[in-house]
């Protein structure tokens, strides 16, 4: 569903013939005109509108047809879910009746992108919401110079309260609890290994038994494994009560590789 407003619409030249309808909904087409003001001469017909929709992104279409030299046309897509859509624009020929073609397409479940352009990997499994025995707290960290997410049990980092570390990572969430990777692996679960970056600046870390079976020490282009943060429950069995689902998330403009049971960052998978 595509919507506009009195606002969200506005001539530099001329004005509509037949107004854009309100409303577009999802598969349907409108088709409006647009045409020079009555006493103005040489100047042709250029404006713009701008449809916003409940998936979280904004449409915005332009054209300019003018008395003398060729048309233009445009459209792109603004907003959370860009990466979700896809618009692309024809302009028609002709100074006059000529035809504009706007279309908006979509490429991917906009439930499974988020802003910038991070886009759902996989569920990893589930993790305990309180501390029981044998388990251990994931703590998650942000970097904005590296444009990196971190997740970990390390106790050097989740020992004591600590809400800084180097270079510039703050301290993010307590995501949940998970069993110790120093006692037996429990039954119904799964390692969770992580590995670290270089060129990327990027921690990565994952249940994937692509992976962990065997243990693989380095992967593409440059990570290296960095430790068994502990083990989760399996992703393949229902989610045990008192747990909370981890999920991953990759952002391609940031190469960063992220993991959270943040409600936020929970993939609606229907």
């Amino acid at each position: 569903m595509l919507k506009i407003s009195s606002h969200h619409h506005h001539h530099s030249h001329g004005g509509f013939a037949e107004p854009p309808n309100q409303e577009i909904p999802p598969g349907q087409l409108d088709l409006f005109g647009s045409q020079s003001k009555g006493g103005s001469l040489f100047t042709g017909t250029e404006g713009k509108i701008t449809y916003e929709s409940p998936d979280s992104y904004f449409l915005r279409v332009s054209w300019d047809n003018p008395w003398l030299g060729g048309n233009e046309c445009s459209s792109r897509i603004d907003g959370e879910k860009t990466i979700a859509f896809k618009s692309k624009s024809i302009c028609g020929s002709g100074d006059t009746s000529a035809h504009m073609k706007y279309e908006v397409r979509e490429t991917m479940d906009p439930r499974l992108v988020r802003s910038p352009d991070y886009r759902f990997v996989r569920v990893e499994g589930y993790v305990h919401q309180a501390q029981t025995e044998g388990t251990i707290p994931l703590h998650s960290w942000w970097s904005p110079s590296r444009g990196d997410n971190w997740a970990s049990t390390d106790p050097r980092f989740t020992a004591g309260p600590r809400e800084h570390l180097e270079p510039d990572y703050t301290h993010y969430r307590l995501e949940g609890y998970m069993a110790d990777p120093e006692i037996p692996r429990p039954n119904g679960t799964v390692p969770l290994h992580s590995w670290w970056s270089h060129s990327r600046g990027d921690n990565f870390a994952t249940s994937n038994p692509a992976y962990i079976n065997p243990i693989l020490m380095t992967l593409e282009p440059d990570y290296r494994h960095y430790r068994l943060e502990g083990y989760i429950y399996t992703p393949t069995a229902s989610q045990p009560n008192g747990t909370v689902p981890l999920h991953s998330w990759y952002s391609p403009s940031r190469g960063d590789n992220f993991i959270s049971t943040d409600p936020r960052w929970i993939a609606e998978l229907r």
